[in-house]
């Protein structure tokens, strides 16, 4: 038990410290200064003293306790954590995995050391790998074109990046890395932060050195980051499979790349080499439209089949197969006509504008060799029934188309001459006319010479072989 407080002992009439002394001082004894009333008389000044300091213990525990309630309530709030967008959160306990998928929000973990919160950035992420493969650059140079980078007929390798293609040859590029924290209990169980893109780039790094040793330098020069199983696409997959191994949880969600070029030295001789490449894959291309726009021109939407009917007729010629040529030739016709079916393409163009013309001619000639044969059989009926006057009816229309002619000049004689001798010169505005008519008929013998070469060259297929010729 604690002592009594003095208050609590009672106190008597004859208490000193009730009754006091003479005069209202301490009363003192028998035996003067020091006796039993002066130390009654501290005492009773040590009570106030003692009475202080025990509120003053009391209150500051109060508070020691209050105080401890506070910093266990925030001890305990210490576990509430917000979960950002574009993160996730990891719960641990006593260092092991509890949950390992916390979505964005607000989010309780038991404080450390108990627990704890991890939160990981599952944002993409950029990295550029601008120096590895590329000539040394001072930084005052860095942002000039690559045609005003000075130009070296060496490399150092301690200072220059290069990569070496399967040809042996010596390649510079340029490089960007877009990836992101897939899996985040990985990576936080295996990745130090600082550590990170130090990982990353080593993988990208690996993968770039080993896809660029397979591919030649004009196929790496002349490819994008888009082509199936191109460079940027095969060091990919290499470095995805490292960050893979190394339990990082890290992918790489793009590698692109940005600038590639051949040696400083050789550069000019490389583009020199590119630019025929493109202008031959110009003019390709330009021949081709060209092409296809004559074929086009000619025969529409029936230029393919009809060539593939003509380089079967061909080859049945070629083999001697006579069944085969002639089926080759009816479906051409067919294709020609329109009788292919009502799926087939129809021909058009010059195609359709040769047959008209070919049939227009065909018309032509078998009406004029109608029109020749019922004349002869009239004459013929004529001559049957009367001889002499079919001749002498013959006789007169060719002398009448012999004097029509305008190079005949007539001379009319006096009856009854039997001799004439003329000593003249001929008529100069009758030679002009004849000389006139005969530039006349040559102009038009060569026009319609011109005509048939150009209706003959119509009928003329893309083989060469001429299959008609109209005279």
């Amino acid at each position: 038990m604690s002592a009594p407080h003095f208050q609590s002992v009672r106190r008597g009439p004859d208490d000193p410290l009730l009754t006091g002394g003479a005069g209202g001082g301490p009363a003192r004894g028998a035996g003067g200064e020091g006796g039993p009333r002066s130390a009654v008389d501290e005492a009773s000044l040590l009570d106030p003293a003692h009475q202080s300091l025990s509120e003053a213990i009391r209150i500051t525990f109060r508070i020691l306790q209050l105080a401890m309630v506070v910093l266990a309530v925030l001890f305990a709030f210490s576990g509430f954590q917000s979960v950002k967008e574009g993160e996730q959160g990891i719960r641990l306990m006593f260092g092991k995995v509890e949950s390992a998928r916390l979505d964005p929000g607000f989010r309780f973990s038991f404080p450390y050391p108990v627990g704890e919160l991890v939160k990981v950035s599952t944002g993409a992420v950029n990295l550029s790998i601008d120096r590895s493969f590329w000539p040394f650059v001072e930084e005052s140079a860095r942002g000039r074109p690559i045609d005003q980078i000075p130009r070296s007929s060496s490399l150092n390798p301690a200072n220059d990046g290069s990569l070496l293609t399967a040809d042996n040859s010596i390649a510079h590029t340029q490089w960007s890395v877009v990836y992101r924290r897939e899996k985040p209990e990985l990576y936080a169980q295996n990745i130090y932060t600082e550590d990170e893109r130090k990982l990353v780039m080593a993988a990208v790094q690996r993968g770039i050195v080993h896809a660029a040793a397979q591919v030649t330098i004009d196929d790496l020069l002349k490819q994008s980051t888009g082509d199936a199983g191109s460079v940027a696409s095969r060091a990919k997959e290499i470095a995805q499979r490292m960050l893979t191994a190394t339990g990082s949880g890290i992918v790489i969600d793009q590698l692109a790349l940005d600038q590639k070029m051949p040696p400083l030295f050789l550069r000019d001789k490389f583009n020199a080499v590119q630019a025929a490449a493109a202008n031959a894959n110009k003019l390709r291309e330009e021949a081709e439209t060209e092409r296809q726009r004559v074929l086009n021109a000619k025969a529409g939407a029936a230029v393919d089949a009809l060539l593939a009917g003509i380089d079967e007729y061909e080859r049945a010629v070629d083999s001697g197969d006579a069944a085969g040529k002639t089926a080759a030739l009816a479906k051409v016709n067919a294709l020609f006509e329109g009788r292919a079916g009502a799926d087939a393409p129809r021909a058009s163009g010059e195609v359709t504008a040769l047959l008209n013309d070919a049939r227009q001619y065909r018309a032509d000639i078998v009406n004029r060799a109608q029109a020749d044969a019922t004349a002869f059989r009239a004459k013929l009926e004529l001559y049957e029934g009367s001889p002499l006057v079919m001749i002498e009816r013959e006789w007169k229309e060719a002398l009448t188309k012999l004097m029509d002619r305008d190079s005949v000049q007539m001379m009319w004689l006096p009856e009854g001459t039997s001799s004439l001798e003329l000593l003249i010169n001929p008529d100069p505005d009758v030679l002009k006319e004849l000389d006139r008519a005969q530039k006349l008929r040559e102009a038009q013998i060569a026009t319609e010479a011109s005509e048939r070469a150009r209706k003959a060259a119509r009928f003329q297929t893309d083989t060469g072989m001429l299959q008609a010729t109209p005279r």
